[in-house]
């Protein structure tokens, strides 16, 4: 689940390091995340895939197959192409980290 690794730093107060391969063009993501969202990442152009399966699951089922890094818009536009079982949208790096700091960031919190 690309998302979840990108909140995993906000989540344990530590940077981390993300790599992945885009499923689509099989181009390599690298990503390094600190615990405040700063990040960096290569290939400047990468997205994130934010999808679910169109069948009816619990999310981890029917979420984290398709939450992908894809090196490109066009990438990531082509694998949704190929997938149409998947409901998805193509979202930036950037709110693909707003999103895993929302979901996990306070996830040890009390």
């Amino acid at each position: 689940c690309a998302i979840d690794a990108l909140g995993i730093a906000a989540m344990f107060e530590q940077p981390v390091e993300i790599r992945s391969r885009d499923p689509h063009s099989d181009g390599t993501f690298r990503a390094t995340v600190v615990p405040d969202g700063e990040a960096t990442w290569e290939p400047a152009t990468a997205v994130v895939v934010a999808g679910a399966l169109a069948q009816g699951a619990d999310s981890c089922s029917a979420c984290c197959p398709v939450l992908n890094f894809f090196a490109s818009e066009e990438s990531a536009a082509g694998w949704l192409a190929e997938h149409p079982h998947v409901r998805g949208h193509v979202i930036t790096v950037v709110d693909a980290i707003a999103c895993g700091r929302a979901v996990f960031g306070a996830v040890f919190e009390r």
